[in-house]
């Protein structure tokens, strides 16, 4: 799937990025690399997206989500920073 077609909430790691060299280049400098993980957190007018990387909110436009290629991630902690699932702590 790729960015724009991910539900608010969701946790995902990004699996490749296309597009050309300096949009590539410009994304990887923003944390936006495959590999890393993000968080879909708000939809923008004309169906961007704001995403959350490390500790920065990123706002995209559709066109660069639809270049970026991404999985969902099956993390306790990184659903509960997602607002999927509760954080319960002393608990193993």
């Amino acid at each position: 799937m790729n960015l724009s077609e991910a539900p608010l909430g969701s946790a995902l790691c990004i699996d490749s990025v296309d597009g050309s060299g300096s949009v590539r280049l410009r994304l990887a400098e923003l944390g936006l690399r495959p590999g890393e993980s993000v968080v879909v957190s708000h939809r923008t007018a004309g169906g961007g997206r704001v995403v959350s990387v490390d500790h920065s909110r990123i706002a995209l436009d559709r066109a660069t989500l639809r270049g970026i290629k991404v999985a969902p991630i099956d993390d306790p902690v990184t659903d509960a920073l997602a607002g999927t699932r509760p954080v319960v702590h002393g608990i193993s």
